[in-house]
């Protein structure tokens, strides 16, 4: 008797179908598998959800990373686990030892499926995010001989910003927000030494779970590699401490704060360039936006999209 059920739901741009599946499993020594359901989170990856004897798991087939990638993430993944830190979780290897399957053309990891759900953005969840960045940081400050790959590989550093603008193809939108600035403080950002390590470059509110003993999961290192903490916390406060408009509370950044220095101190120039790093987390994750969406045509209905983080800059910017 085949037990075998596929939901049908919406957000998974790679269509696999069951014989595809399992062939994947195959490589993992997994059999029995008994549910597939198509996720609707996810832009850089396509997501199912799996049930394989009375266990769940998340397939992930990658839309826009090179399997290199993905093995640097992993390796990453590998280093966070190593330092003691147990918020993140580490896909499963393939029976080859190996982390990142490929199967025909496509590639990608599986994960073991997490019980969690997204927190509510509020002071608790403000603070939590805070601590939980603030001990990633401490905790993998020491990244000699690591091999680990730096964050501007995969995501947007202030240098990839102040080039963007300067490029005859540029977004003419994202060009007149940036000039809305002084942009002398990003330049001067650039010539600091801010203390590094492995960041997650990504860690908006919703690339967290709360368990169910009400701990804060870290989700989605895509995005991670070695870089300045300072932008790390500029991009996570940029995209998590938000009021009813998506607009940025600084109360919630002074909870978030409060929850990282209780990991880790910031230094007095960390604490000079805060706001200015919140405003370039706003510019880089917009220009991760512009290069999935405008360029690569990930998904053309997103194509915009990056504007409301740049008009989010302007709100943050009247409030300083």
């Amino acid at each position: 008797m085949n037990n075998f059920r596929y939901k049908q739901s919406m957000g998974a741009y790679t269509k696999l179908n069951q014989e595809e599946v399992k062939n994947i499993l195959n490589l993992y020594g997994l059999k029995g598998l008994s549910q597939l359901t198509p996720m609707t989170h996810g832009i850089s990856n396509s997501n199912y959800l799996l049930e394989i004897d009375n266990k769940k798991y998340i397939l992930k087939v990658s839309n826009d990373k090179n399997s290199d990638q993905l093995k640097q993430e992993q390796l990453i993944l590998g280093i966070i686990g190593e330092s003691g830190l147990n918020n993140i979780v580490n896909s499963i290897p393939l029976t080859s030892g190996e982390h990142v399957y490929e199967y025909e053309n496509y590639y990608g990891v599986i994960y073991p499926f997490v019980d969690g759900t997204v927190p509510n953005i509020n002071k608790k969840t403000c603070y939590k995010i805070g601590s939980a960045l603030g001990k990633l940081h401490i905790n993998c400050s020491k990244v000699e001989n690591t091999n680990a790959r730096y964050f501007d590989e995969v995501g947007h550093s202030v240098g990839h910003i102040l080039s963007y603008v300067k490029l005859p193809h540029a977004q003419k939108k994202y060009i007149e927000y940036f000039e809305r600035f002084n942009t002398q403080d990003f330049i001067d950002f650039t010539q600091e030494l801010f203390p590094q390590g492995i960041i997650h470059g990504d860690l908006y509110f919703d690339n967290t779970l709360v368990n169910k003993s009400d701990e804060i999961i870290l989700l989605d290192f895509e995005q991670s590699g070695i870089g300045e903490f300072i932008l790390d916390i500029g991009i996570s406060i940029s995209g998590t401490c938000l009021n009813e408009d998506n607009e940025i509370n600084p109360k919630l950044v002074n909870e978030f704060i409060s929850g990282y220095q209780e990991q880790r101190n910031l230094s007095q120039t960390e604490l000079k360039y805060l706001n200015t790093s919140i405003i370039l987390g706003l510019f880089s994750i917009a220009l991760w936006r512009i290069d999935r969406f405008n360029h690569k045509k990930i998904v053309s209905s997103k194509d915009e999209s990056y504007l409301e983080l740049l008009e989010r800059a302007i709100k943050f910017k009247e409030t300083l």
